[in-house]
């Protein structure tokens, strides 16, 4: 059964910015404090990617070919008259394996010498079109086509207009925090001088909500901008750690090899994909697992994060990820005064008071 989920219109968030502000203290002039201003938009997204796989098997490679060539044919006619164009879709090179040469294999219940897996990819800006299509995927079993309904082949949706939003929402996170400076400086007896110090932020977009997949929620808030070259010290979903996408400085830190590896902790299944690929029988526990770290095929350990928190921080990195290590030195055990020493920007306050890992 087609789940509802891919049919309802998406929601994109879209946070907004934090900017810094000067709260003049009447009997401290100097005086300043920092305040956050937040804006929020939800968006149509404008862009829908969707893998249309499907496998198949034979003894023969040519009517395996033929087989394959003929129900793609039959895929393409289908998103045509779903009034996608040809421009919106590519038919991609099947992927093969010859199962005689699997040795771990049981060979009893071998039914095909060669199993193909076929896709079609759409990517595309017609949105209620390939909604459609999705939802009358399965009229292409009466051609023998039973188009996979797994993770990887489900509707991403995503939002690419930022930048027209983004002025907007700036001026309104200005707005939004100069009206959080003045009730702070009301509450403590000052006045609100001029800005100080002021940073952009970082614009996250992310669904809605869940069964919202189509619709995008942008924020941006003026957090300081994560940059990939600094040390931040946040309570991951495992520990108290030590987090950068400059893994050598991490290393040096620890007192450790510089070209040591470290655990990439990323902040979605998408993000992971982009690493390593999941072999296709570990890809239930892979999505199960939570707080477990892997060793992939390409010798990369990888861990996604399950902790909304801690993923979201993540998603502040350019692309989502972030190499992770425990906040000790090497060998030694947990030293709040020492991870703090050593961390560009503390991200969890909650760290300083618990003293412990």
């Amino acid at each position: 059964m087609v789940k509802n989920y891919f049919f309802l219109s998406i929601a994109i968030v879209i946070a907004a910015v934090i900017l810094g502000f000067s709260a003049i203290v009447a009997t401290q002039p100097k005086a300043s404090v920092l305040v956050r201003g937040l804006a929020q938009r939800e968006v149509d997204a404008n862009l829908a990617i969707w893998r249309m796989s499907y496998s198949l098997g034979s003894n023969e490679l040519a009517a395996l070919q033929s087989e394959i060539n003929t129900k793609n044919a039959v895929i393409t006619e289908f998103l045509l008259a779903h009034g996608l164009s040809s421009d919106d879709f590519s038919v991609l090179p099947a992927s093969i394996t010859n199962t005689s040469l699997d040795m771990y294999s049981d060979k009893s219940r071998i039914s095909y010498t060669f199993i193909a897996t076929a896709t079609t990819l759409v990517r595309t800006s017609k949105i209620k079109e390939l909604q459609a299509a999705f939802k009358d995927s399965q009229t292409l079993i009466s051609s023998g086509i039973a188009i996979q309904q797994d993770f990887d082949n489900k509707i991403n949706y995503e939002f690419t207009a930022l930048n027209e939003i983004k002025p907007a929402m700036i001026e309104e996170a200005t707005k939004n925090a100069r009206e959080v400076a003045v009730k702070f400086a009301k509450d403590s007896n000052s006045e609100v001088g001029k800005i100080k110090n002021a940073s952009q932020g970082v614009f996250s977009i992310e669904n809605a909500s869940g069964g919202l997949e189509d619709k995008k929620k942008s924020a941006s808030s003026n957090a300081n901008r994560i940059l990939s070259k600094m040390i931040y010290l946040a309570q991951s979903d495992t520990t108290a750690g030590l987090l950068s996408q400059d893994k050598a400085r991490l290393n040096a830190l620890k007192g450790r090899a510089k070209d040591k590896p470290c655990v990439i902790t990323v902040a979605s299944l998408c993000v992971l994909k982009g690493f390593a690929r999941v072999p296709k029988a570990h890809k239930a526990l892979v999505r199960r697992a939570k707080k477990t770290s892997f060793i992939y095929p390409n010798g990369l350990c990888l861990r996604c994060v399950k902790d909304v928190r801690h993923a979201k921080f993540l998603t502040s990195f350019e692309g989502g990820w972030a190499y992770s290590t425990s906040a000790n030195e090497h060998g030694k055990d947990f030293d709040i005064n020492w991870a703090k020493s050593v961390a560009d920007e503390i991200f969890d306050a909650d760290i300083l008071s618990q003293g412990k890992s």
